[in-house]
């Protein structure tokens, strides 16, 4: 449904952004990363939901946004790691992945594989100390191959991106070196409501040492505009089975700014 507030997964229920579904979908075939950005509530996340949504992928969604804090101006390593491997694990429940990441993840933790995989907080918020930020690269490696042995690509997709400069105790230029390097099936995504913070953290990332050099395809999903904005809002009403007149189409129009949410 066009109109349903969530964001979108199937092709079907997304208006428009043929061009950057193919851009995205383009990308991740070559192993081109990509950099997903615009303001709120454009539709950033039902893009990359859209475009990776294919059985020929293994998605792992970080929600940076998970730690959240605006009194905050750091994050401790412990909550990134959390935000990760819950990541992970959605991934491994999802595809019934399993094996050795599982097992990986466990010897690291100190853990049983069960409260590994189910993630039981209170057996595991204290050991989240114990993750350093090569045994992220680590997982990842586990998984990229995984998706390689089942001829498949692996997207690992760092939702709200720009949270990543506030994390305390780790190099992400040093992880993500190391992923670029060594998992070539594995393509990164960034996205990032901030826009300016989003610019900054890729320019940070592309001239740091050890990842100097390494390009990262910039795709901004806009505003509709005007005649676009418009199409969506009729299909939208049509859709409902209601009946508007051209004077609230017009003031809805002005009110949304382009703005379709998602």
């Amino acid at each position: 449904m066009l109109f349903d507030i969530r964001p979108k997964e199937e092709r079907k229920d997304l208006y428009d952004r043929d061009k950057e579904i193919d851009e995205i979908r383009q990308s991740i075939e070559r192993g081109v990363w990509i950099a997903v950005y615009g303001i709120r509530r454009v539709g950033k996340t039902s893009v990359v939901n859209v475009a990776v949504n294919d059985p020929n992928y293994i998605v792992i969604k970080i929600n940076l946004m998970r730690m959240y804090n605006p009194r905050r101006k750091v994050y401790a390593r412990s909550q990134f790691m959390g935000v990760f491997l819950e990541g992970i694990n959605n991934a491994i429940k999802k595809y019934t992945l399993g094996g050795r990441a599982i097992r990986y993840i466990s010897n690291i933790l100190g853990t049983d594989e069960k409260s590994s995989i189910e993630l039981n907080a209170v057996r595991i918020k204290t050991r989240l100390k114990k993750f350093r930020e090569e045994d992220v690269s680590s997982v990842v490696r586990e998984i990229d191959q995984l998706a390689k042995d089942n001829r498949k690509k692996l997207v690992l997709v760092f939702d709200e991106a720009q949270e990543l400069m506030r994390v305390n105790g780790i190099n992400s230029s040093s992880v993500f070196h190391d992923i670029y390097d060594y998992c070539k099936s594995t393509t990164v995504v960034f996205t990032g409501s901030m826009v300016g913070l989003v610019e900054k953290m890729l320019k940070e990332l592309e001239y740091q040492k050890p990842f100097f050099g390494r390009y990262i395809r910039k795709i901004r999903v806009e505003r509709f505009e005007l005649n676009r904005s418009k199409d969506f809002l009729m299909r939208g009403f049509e859709e409902e089975g209601i009946k508007v007149g051209e004077d609230i189409l017009v003031e809805a129009v002005r009110r949304f700014d382009g703005v379709q949410g998602g």
